[in-house]
């Protein structure tokens, strides 16, 4: 069918001597393009300002969201898709026009879907018009920030922040409608999920001409990071009555599932600024997290950084076709906890047996003391251009280092388990970064401006856990995407080696095939512009040999 969007807005804005307010107001419907199937959304946003006295400003933000989607299509791959039915599968054969005359088989209505085929897919318009999957969504999103001048170069802030998002989605299945893994006796499933974050943080910013040629700013905060996310779900196993959707209908024992989990962040940063003469910028930082997700006494750590640039042209006369040249270097460590509750081990429950229940252990061990994954980097590079900035120029060459890799290493099955979580393997990147901007072509009515990126990087496993020889089939030195695989057995001059029953003999041992990622990646984009019409073309491609 044709579908139908509207949108409506209203605003209203106050400006006074001492307070400042913007309300927004917006409602919008959208009629699907396949039947039965529509949306409502709409929202209000209040945004305001006070002037609580000279140095003194709050402002307050305040945003609410309703979706309300009584039933929307189902998408992607499978028979759940109504248009992978329609243009993959259904033949010229079919007659759409009797689909949607008989949605269900005369005298079997509610058990049983008038179909062109009843083994793969569905009727699209009994599965149009009878799954209804509905969602109802609300959003709430507060953010309020007080700032306060105390002298001319010393400003301190403290802002918080809350979202909230609720999700209630149910799923009305019909008896017979067709999707790989679902029940074809009809179901009633139904989702609720909630999740609050929270964010809080203070920062105080001192700025100071230590000399007419040095400026001096000191930033120093704290900040909180909270979440909470809980989800449960409820289904029923087939319908006993048709169109009568409710857990109480269930054929078999109703399905349950509950998630909860919760996580939080503390942290203290600063950092330390330096313009010295207009020539040159350096930048100190620290930072020092303590999370929820790591256990007490290895839940803290600590990632700093250093970053310098100097417009090298400010001080050094360069060839009149040199507009500028800039250099630039930093370094940097960065830490990353864990999801919530990998360090604990629990029950889960299982398949039921009959009317019995089961429950199963997870196969992987945990290590309560994991700690943090680490990454060290260092780039350093440069920027230039040329003729009046007709080009310019961009190089970057940049070196990490992955330490505290947090692996699931194999161990004896006699254990009673498959794997255990340890800090391990090393890993290095080493890349490149290259970027050139033309203007090929600029007069009055026309223009042509073209850029061109090239890229490289490569990862290599350099240290494997415990000292070991391999880490699966990679060594100390290969690629992290190095893939082995079986080959044929040949002899010496490259012929087939085959077996008494003529049939090829398969290696014993995996050889080394290639590797995953690409040699290089590399683009270009064009803009076109004649009098005012504009015209994009972008050109991207990776280029990779055989090994």
């Amino acid at each position: 069918q044709t579908g139908l969007v509207t949108n409506n807005n209203i605003s209203i804005a106050y400006k006074g001597e001492k307070a400042r307010y913007f309300v927004t107001g917006q409602y919008a419907y959208q009629k699907g393009q396949v039947p039965s199937t529509e949306m409502h959304s709409g929202g209000i946003n209040f945004n305001s300002t006070f002037d609580l006295a000279k140095n003194l400003q709050l402002d307050a933000n305040l945003a609410y969201n309703k979706i309300v989607a009584p039933s929307y299509p189902r998408y992607g791959y499978g028979p759940k898709n109504h248009m992978y039915t329609i243009v993959v599968w259904m033949g010229d054969d079919v007659n759409g026009k009797e689909l949607q005359k008989h949605k269900y088989v005369p005298g079997q209505e509610g058990y049983r879907q008038a179909s062109y085929n009843y083994a793969w897919y569905n009727n699209p318009y009994f599965a149009a018009e009878e799954l209804q999957q509905s969602e109802s969504r609300d959003v709430v999103n507060g953010q309020l920030r007080l700032n306060y001048q105390i002298l001319p170069n010393l400003n301190i802030q403290g802002r918080a922040a809350l979202r909230q998002k609720t999700i209630l989605q149910e799923m009305k299945v019909p008896k017979t409608y067709m999707n790989y893994g679902d029940s074809r006796e009809g179901d009633y499933k139904v989702w609720n999920d909630r999740q609050t974050n929270v964010d809080a943080d203070v920062l105080a910013t001192y700025t100071q001409d230590l000399t007419p040629d040095i400026l001096f700013t000191l930033n120093a905060g704290t900040s909180v990071f909270y979440r909470n996310y809980r989800q449960e779900y409820q289904s029923t196993d087939g319908l006993i009555v048709p169109f009568v959707y409710s857990i109480k209908n269930t054929q078999g024992p109703s399905i349950t599932d509950a998630n909860r989990n919760e996580k939080s962040i503390r942290s203290i940063y600063g950092s330390i600024n330096l313009d010295l003469y207009k020539y040159a910028y350096l930048t100190l930082t620290g930072r020092n997290d303590w999370s929820s997700t790591l256990a007490k006494g290895s839940n803290s750590y600590f990632y700093p950084s250093v970053a310098l640039s100097t417009m090298v042209s400010e001080y050094i006369k360069l060839p009149t076709f040199m507009d500028y040249l800039k250099m630039y270097g930093s370094w940097a460590v960065v830490s990353t906890d864990l999801s919530p509750y990998q360090i604990m081990s629990t029950y889960t429950k299982d398949s039921n047996y009959g009317s019995n229940p089961s429950i199963s252990y997870p196969s992987s061990l945990v290590n309560y003391y994991i700690k943090p994954q680490k990454t060290t980097s260092w780039e350093a590079g440069l920027s230039t251009a040329f003729f009046r900035n007709r080009l310019s120029f961009d190089l970057t060459y940049y070196h990490t280092i992955d330490e505290n890799q947090i692996i699931d290493l194999n161990i004896s099955n006699a254990s009673g388990f498959t794997s255990r979580k340890v800090n391990g393997n090393q890993y290095t990147t080493n890349g490149w970064e290259i970027m050139a901007n033309v203007q090929a072509i600029k007069n009055k009515d026309f223009q042509w401006d073209f850029s061109l990126n090239w890229s490289k990087s490569v990862k290599k496993l350099t240290e494997i856990y415990g000292g070991q020889k391999k880490f699966g089939d990679l060594k100390v030195g290969d690629r992290a995407d190095a893939f082995y695989g079986s080959q044929w057995q040949k002899s010496a001059d490259g012929e087939l080696i085959l077996d008494e029953n003529g049939m090829p003999t398969k290696d014993a041992y995996k050889q080394y095939l290639g590797h995953l990622d690409p040699n290089f990646r590399m683009g270009m984009q064009n803009t076109f512009r004649y009098k005012d019409f504009t015209l994009s073309v972008d050109l991207d491609g990776a280029y990779k040999d055989r090994k």
